[in-house]
């Protein structure tokens, strides 16, 4: 969690006041974050680890169609906001996608300890949020 937090006060300060495509800005980035896994992906290859072309195929289109616009919006939103905000949004994302799961029928309903942790993170986002327009 620091080096995450780290990164994005480093970025945020680093593109300060940036307006062009982020997709500059953030390939090299992530291209020294993939080696790590291109690296385990090959050796996994020379054990004798097998993927099917379906899995290939969804995990292609999963970081095109997924990964790859939220990285675009999550690094202008760390540029534009800040990492504070960008930082709240990654704590909304386990209570969205809970609530969501619970609604597509595809999780049971979060138990009262996981609501109370879940109201009590969003409240101090709240709290965050309104501290900082107030600056």
């Amino acid at each position: 969690m620091l080096l995450i937090s780290w990164y994005g006060v480093a970025f945020a300060c680093a593109n300060r006041g940036f307006r062009g495509s982020m997709a500059r800005r953030i390939l090299p980035i992530h291209a020294v974050g993939v080696l790590p896994l291109l690296v385990w992906a090959g050796g996994a290859t020379l054990a004798g680890e097998r993927m099917s072309l379906r899995a290939l195929l969804v995990l292609v289109v999963l970081g095109l169609v997924v990964y790859v616009p939220v990285y675009l919006l999550q690094h202008r939103l760390i540029v534009r906001a800040g990492a504070t905000y960008n930082a709240l949004l990654g704590l909304a994302v386990p209570i969205v996608v809970g609530v969501v799961s619970t609604l597509l029928g595809m999780a049971s309903p979060p138990g009262a300890a996981q609501w109370c942790a879940g109201l009590l993170a969003l409240a101090a986002m709240g709290v965050v949020v309104v501290s900082r327009s107030r600056r």
